[in-house]
């Protein structure tokens, strides 16, 4: 299952363009709310470290903390060498 958020009825006033207590993939809500940012106090904003806390969102699914933000070697073994040298170059630019 892939790792799921809520809004928090609690935290609605903070993001009235979200509707609280609807599940949403994590990633999809992450880059919703950069927008809404981004949006509000313009394109030098800086946006926190973390877009989705504890503190106005819930959790479910998925894994909370991803120890590699890439594939390993293992998977590479599993797809054709073109695609895992493709996959890498995207994971990992130079």
């Amino acid at each position: 299952m892939l790792r799921q958020a809520r809004l928090k009825r609690d935290s609605a006033d903070r993001f009235p363009a979200l509707e609280p207590e609807q599940w949403h993939t994590a990633a999809a809500l992450v880059g919703q709310i950069k927008g809404i940012l981004i949006a509000r106090e313009g394109p030098s904003t800086q946006l926190p470290q973390r877009i989705l806390d504890d503190e106005n969102f819930e959790f479910r699914g998925g894994s909370r903390f991803r120890r590699d933000a890439g594939h390993t070697r293992h998977q590479d073994r599993k797809m054709p060498r073109y695609l895992a040298s493709l996959s890498a170059l995207l994971t990992h630019p130079a």
